[in-house]
């Protein structure tokens, strides 16, 4: 998976066509996207400082696209008692 920045936000690209500006490659798996977090990898390669990277939003966008996500969008389901 590609992120790019746009010139507002970054943007996740997983279609085959590459959209202008430099790019960061991820593998698709979440544990990547936590690794580069962790490391400022994402904004070092998009050259870019850690204030301007809304590392939220790129996460529920990159969670949305990619395999093995830690991330829950509702409650945790009720178990037996």
């Amino acid at each position: 998976m590609r992120l790019r920045w746009d010139g507002r936000q970054i943007v996740a690209e997983t279609s085959g066509l590459r959209g202008p500006g430099r790019g960061a490659y991820l593998c698709a798996k979440m544990s990547c996207w936590e690794a580069a977090r962790r490391r400022r990898g994402v904004g070092r390669a998009l050259r870019l400082s850690a204030a301007v990277i809304d590392n939220d939003a790129v996460a529920e966008a990159v969670a949305g696209m990619i395999s093995g996500s830690s991330r829950r969008t509702g409650p945790e389901p009720a178990g037996p008692a």
